[in-house]
């Protein structure tokens, strides 16, 4: 596998370090569509294990490789008679950072343990009483020696480093840590600029720009993406993704955005066009189990294991409305009606319905018939009748403003864990353990059709199944 590239200063070399091999690969080609555009150039094979890092002279013309066999190798860009690279030790665990320094014979070196060593290149005394060669060659890495100027030590707690990256102009480092903290040096003095915390996990990426004023962090696991300006000390970029799997989505009435609710308890709005998210909300406890838009998009609701329904501005970005039952119960589904001044919520540990007042936050009612955990809940296009699914095999279906309570159930022969109206009002459908689709006419209740799914839904075959098409008889 492929773990570290980069390409030459002038883009017609790409080096790709794929397990303990280093490969340069000739991209000096023309635009049009052919079978196999790069040319293999070279190969290094005198790394004994894989490669951590690849980093191009400014020349253009030698290469520094960073190994997890604990050194850090210099190669030729082209066949050079007599040399087969230059290995440099002295680290105790992988390097993960191999920097030259720009347009110079100096390189430096960071691994994982915080040991940061500075190397510089000398010329052999033969070549370098010869000073017409000596300037012609002065950065022939094939002739000469590396020798280890100065060594630094950067500590921070035990915390091993995970990422880094190194400016050649402006020599700014940036160390990114287990520990979810990154600190910039100045070099060669060593001088540390800025210290942050601003994650909870490994940081496993950290790159300047060009100008090196910004500093772009990632941390893979929590899906966090941050853009620091370290002058003025303020983010220029945040985003950061659900950490659990997201358990419910909704577009707002316009299409031009959309909400989600997770089981890390967050909720999140996100623009379609952009497809970034610029406010979230963290005021549940457990996991979001439904969220849905205000009919008017000013507002967006959710419903959580926590036992509270809230109610979010998206305006002002706060919280204004906190709905709970009687009792603490799991909510498990959400609905709004059409008019937006009623919110209902589904339990999944009480099985009842629970009806509030958007405007006063009152509790309207509480239905109770179902025998088993709510899985999905509905209103009708006219928002007069609502419809609750559940595990106990059936579809009740609800008189919300005459204070009837239920008027009418639906029996299905496996669990219903879905269902929706159409939008003109006329049928709705829903969906079963066994992968059936009921389609019911609204105006007696009487079922229309089925379409049996279970082939649609059943999971293909997978990357380890040892039966496949190739092999198969049966074809």
């Amino acid at each position: 596998a492929a773990h570290a590239m980069a390409y030459s200063p002038d883009g017609k070399f790409l080096a790709i370090g794929v397990g303990k091999l280093l490969q340069v690969w000739d991209c000096d080609v023309d635009m049009k569509k052919t079978f196999a555009p790069l040319k293999l150039h070279i190969t290094h094979g005198s790394c004994h294990d894989d490669i951590t890092s690849v980093c191009w002279h400014s020349s253009g013309k030698w290469l520094a490789v960073g190994s997890k066999d604990l050194g850090v190798h210099v190669f030729s860009r082209d066949k050079v008679k007599d040399f087969k690279g230059t290995v440099l030790t002295g680290h105790r665990d992988k390097p993960i950072l191999a920097q030259f320094l720009h347009n110079s014979g100096t390189l430096y070196t960071l691994s994982t343990d915080g040991k940061l060593m500075k190397w510089t290149f000398k010329l052999n005394s033969e070549d370098d009483e010869n000073s017409e060669n000596s300037k012609k060659d002065k950065l022939d890495f094939s002739r000469g020696s590396w020798l280890l100027a100065k060594k630094h030590f950067i500590e921070r707690q035990g915390a091993k480093i995970t990422s880094c990256n190194l400016h050649p102009a402006s020599q700014t480092l940036v160390v990114g840590f287990k520990d979810g903290r990154f600190e910039l040096f100045q070099l060669p003095d060593f001088t540390s600029i800025q210290s942050l915390s601003v994650s909870k996990d490994a940081l496993s990426t950290s790159v300047f720009n060009g100008s090196s004023d910004l500093v772009a962090i990632g941390c893979a696991k929590l899906g966090q993406l941050l853009v620091w300006s370290w002058q003025s000390e303020s983010y220029v970029f945040k985003q950061q993704g659900h950490f659990y799997d997201v358990l419910s989505i909704d577009f707002s009435k316009d299409g031009s955005q959309v909400v989600t609710g997770s089981a890390d308890g967050k909720v999140k709005i996100w623009n379609v066009r952009t497809g970034l998210c610029f406010v979230t909300f963290t005021e549940h406890k457990m996991p979001v189990t439904g969220v849905r838009f205000i009919p008017s998009n000013h507002a967006v609701a959710s419903a959580s294991m926590d036992g509270t329904v809230r109610a979010f501005d998206l305006i002002r970005y706060r919280n204004f409305r906190t709905f709970r039952g009687e009792e603490p119960t799991q909510f498990s589904c959400l609905t709004i009606d059409p008019s937006g001044e009623i919110i209902a919520a589904g339990s999944k540990d009480s099985f009842q319905v629970h009806l509030w007042s958007m405007k006063t936050g009152q509790l309207l009612d509480v239905f109770s018939g179902h025998e088993g955990p709510i899985s999905g809940i509905t209103f009708d296009g006219n928002g007069t009748t609502l419809a609750t699914s559940s595990w106990d095999k059936t579809v009740q279906l609800w008189d919300t403003f005459t204070g009837k309570g239920r008027k009418e159930t639906l029996s299905h022969y496996h669990d219903v864990l879905c269902l929706t109206y159409r939008p003109d009002g006329n049928q709705m459908c829903a969906g079963t353990l066994d992968g059936q689709l009921n389609f019911w006419e609204t105006k007696n209740y009487t079922i229309e059709g089925t379409i049996d799914g279970r082939l649609d839904i059943t999971g293909g075959r997978l990357s380890t199944d040892r039966r496949t098409l190739a092999n198969s008889s049966s074809g």
